[in-house]
């Protein structure tokens, strides 16, 4: 195994290890709040980059996405004297629209999915270099949206393409399959899906864009396409972005007129609705928050974050000070930056800076009393929890 991989792979199991124990946090919602990065360079162009993806050395890496964009977002929050920084880095051949979405593959690597681009990048964060495999698809927009399967190929949403993309890179050589439907789930035929996250069951839930179309979904074990119907009543865009949530539940972002967040059970295979009642154009995307399984929304031309608990469906709303209000388009494709970061990529108005949004830290505990006893045996225990996950102890909630 080259020095390169063998580094990448121990910062995979230390980076899976502090995460292992997400979905034993029970309820807890320290404050939220809101603050945001400048680049260095401007990337004010209407979707400049595209959703991120935390890598195990704590940096989360953002694909070009606006036309000829044509190089790699790169947060580090060790940055900036540890407050964090934002720089571009690894270009990136320059072209219409590339690369919407992103997802971590299983080895620690980063999978761009291609949008208009014909070939996916694979962004080595060992390395900070990309290597590009053909998809053999002449079609502008492809996918919008991809997740890692439990066998480790990266599975895409069809947005404008007729079938499921797979790029496997478990193979030497890797290789990419395209799934091609019988029936395709979208009336039109375009303008299928935006956003793609994997349910505890191991299938991929794809969100679909438009009413008419059905929640897709590809199961990675037998390589078949199924549609759940989801029930929204509205017309035109439904859904944008997909999120993996507590209990194995995949959460569906709303946008435009639609007026409900769905909700994918992977016990029961069904869809179920609830209202947030925001309006038209509330939020545009959702990101799992690791440390308890909450899904946080992302506000597009509403004023509010989002943060979505599929445990008893209920919808908190926050404008911590300083996030920006009266935009519109404002953020997109949220993500995980760590168990208590979740960064927002600008979209429109919201000009060259990345949204950060955090919750409320807890004290400080000595480690060496944890690894020792096990426990805090300081109040609260919300923060003594989240304090093991974070140095990635398996322990139950609150011993």
């Amino acid at each position: 195994m080259s020095v390169a991989r063998t580094a990448r792979f121990a910062l995979v199991v230390a980076f899976l290890a502090a995460y292992a124990t997400a979905a034993l946090a029970d309820y807890f919602d320290p404050a939220q709040t809101y603050s945001s990065l400048s680049s260095s360079v401007s990337f004010s162009t209407d979707r400049y980059l595209g959703q991120g993806t935390a890598v195990a050395d704590g940096r989360v890496i953002f694909p070009p996405a606006a036309e000829y964009a044509s190089q790699v977002g790169i947060y580090d929050p060790n940055g900036n004297s540890g407050t964090g920084s934002f720089t571009l880095s690894t270009s990136v051949p320059s072209a219409y629209y590339s690369y919407y979405t992103s997802a971590l593959m299983l080895d620690g690597r980063v999978c761009f999915v291609p949008y208009f681009k014909d070939k996916v990048a694979v962004f080595d964060p060992v390395t900070d270099s990309l290597e590009y495999f053909d998809t053999g698809s002449t079609t502008d927009r492809k996918y919008n949206g991809g997740v890692a399967a439990n066998d480790g190929r990266i599975i895409m949403a069809p947005y404008d393409e007729n079938g499921v993309g797979v790029f496997d890179p478990t193979v030497d050589p890797p290789t990419f399959t395209k799934f091609t439907f019988t029936t395709h789930p979208s009336a039109s035929g375009n303008n299928a899906y935006e956003g793609a996250a994997k349910a505890g069951n191991g299938k991929i839930v794809f969100a679909p864009y438009r009413q008419s179309t059905p929640v897709g979904i590809f199961d990675p074990e037998t390589n078949t396409f199924s549609t759940v119907p989801h029930g929204a009543q509205s017309s035109g865009a439904v859904f944008s972005g997909a999120a993996a949530a507590y209990g194995g539940k995949v959460v569906l972002a709303p946008i435009g007129p639609n007026d409900s967040i769905a909700v994918y059970d992977p016990d029961t295979e069904q869809v179920t609705l609830t209202p947030h009642g925001q309006g038209a154009n509330a939020f545009h995307g959702a990101a799992s928050r690791v440390y308890d399984g909450k899904v946080i929304l992302a506000p597009r031309d509403g004023d509010k974050i989002g943060v979505f608990d599929v445990r008893d469906n209920s919808l908190t709303l926050h404008s911590p000070p300083g996030l920006p209000t009266g935009k519109d388009g404002m953020f997109w494709s949220p993500t995980n930056a760590s168990a208590t970061r979740i960064l927002m990529v600008g979209r429109s108005n919201a000009g060259h800076k990345l949204g950060v949004f955090d919750i409320e830290t807890c004290d400080p505990f000595p480690n060496t009393m944890i690894q020792s006893i096990g426990k805090c045996g300081v109040p609260p225990c919300e923060c003594c929890d989240l304090a093991m996950r974070e140095m990635g102890l398996f322990v139950p909630h609150c011993v």
